[in-house]
């Protein structure tokens, strides 16, 4: 056979041997009685209205097997050992059978990158929400444009995107130059690239800023890409980053009302090594005890971090004017400050968190309902 025949993945159907496999390539992939029987979507098996199973497929039996199996084109009718049968559709076990692939790709950046921008008028379009959507899951950050400059509206941009996640700041937080107050943030010194909450077991995973004011001198926002950064430090240093990704660092928040705590490492993998992202805020966070050596190779890694991050290479500045909105993937795109001087001015913003599986589920919404209508 030519290799133009493996060229796009299909379904072999052997209905003497009873088997239904997955060709992809030179690869065949068996698809199992008790995979097939788990994804039955016959009306007696999910409930119409909310999409879930009316049976329990931890209960199947073990040894479950197909009992009948007829190519139908289209469908494919399969009777299984249980006495359960149906025609699945093609289509589905195709889409099923394969890696999934239900959100876009991450793409780095550094300097000499440009934030993505939308502008919150057109929000309501379908076409250009989903590009927004679409820009804030590749790159990890979008500048919404048009925002009114009104107390509160950062929630409103939020509810479009996801839910509100309430922190010990509350619903939402002001961002404005005050003495005493619990967390730097809320002084006019600079903040060097961090990420938020890192003391939380799960920290926020997007935050949102939104300019009501920002008039002082000084004051830009900065952002990094973890992924960049961390793509160098892995070569640079690699015995270093490995510690970095399996040695867990102390985090602490205290104040009156609180003690938050946890411990996570300073960088996070997926389940394939890839830098998923980044617990990092030099003021929250606590030093290991480790053995001296391991230490100091622990301290090196930190030390390379730290200068990576701040290196102008890998950082964009916004000058965020009243009625802008920065969104950004909390552990993905660290963000800083530069100093500001409050008596030439007032800067104020406010700001509040969602999860990324929120926008992660917009973006396969809107693809599957731009599908439809283009059938």
């Amino acid at each position: 056979m030519s290799e133009k025949a493996f060229e796009h993945p299909y379904l072999a159907v052997d209905e003497t041997t009873l088997t239904l496999s997955l060709i992809s390539g030179q690869q065949a992939t068996s698809l199992p009685a008790l995979w097939l029987r788990e994804r039955s979507v016959a009306r007696h098996q999910v409930d119409f209205h909310s999409n879930q199973r009316l049976f329990n497929p931890h209960e199947l039996d073990l040894d479950l097997q197909i009992t009948a199996l007829v190519d139908q084109g289209e469908t494919i009718s399969i009777g299984f050992s249980d006495g359960h049968s149906e025609d699945f559709s093609r289509s589905m076990l195709m889409e099923l059978a394969q890696p999934e692939q239900s959100i876009p790709s991450k793409k780095s950046w550094r300097s000499d990158f440009s934030a993505p921008e939308v502008d919150w008028l057109e929000i309501h379009k379908a076409d250009v929400k989903l590009k927004a959507v679409t820009d804030f899951l590749v790159y990890g950050c979008l500048l919404v444009k048009n925002v009114p400059s009104e107390s509160g509206a950062v929630m409103t941009v939020a509810s479009e995107f996801g839910s509100l996640r309430e922190t010990n700041f509350g619903r939402f937080f002001e961002v404005f130059s005050r003495a005493e107050s619990n967390d730097l943030a809320y002084r006019h010194g600079p903040l060097t690239p961090h990420t938020d909450n890192p003391y939380r077991l799960a920290a926020p995973e997007v935050q949102l800023l939104h300019c009501l004011a920002n008039d002082a001198e000084g004051g830009d926002s900065t952002l990094v890409d973890g992924l960049s950064v961390c793509s160098i430090l892995r070569v640079l240093d690699p015995e270093a980053f490995d510690l970095l990704t399996r040695v867990k660092v102390g985090f602490r928040y205290t104040d009156h009302e609180n003690r938050l705590c946890s411990e996570k490492p300073l960088i996070a993998l997926d389940d394939q090594g890839k830098v998923r992202g980044l617990a990092y805020s030099p003021r929250l966070d606590y030093c290991p005890l480790l053995p001296t050596p391991t230490l100091k190779i622990f301290h090196r890694g930190r030390q390379h971090l730290a200068r990576l991050l701040q290196d102008p290479a890998f950082e964009i500045r916004l000058r965020l004017q009243a009625s802008d909105l920065l969104m950004f993937e909390n552990a993905r795109v660290l963000h800083g400050r530069t100093e500001f001087d409050p008596t030439t001015g007032h800067r104020h913003l406010q700001g509040c968190y969602i999860d990324l599986d929120d926008p992660q589920s917009a973006y396969r919404l809107l693809t599957e309902r731009r599908s439809r209508t283009t059938i």
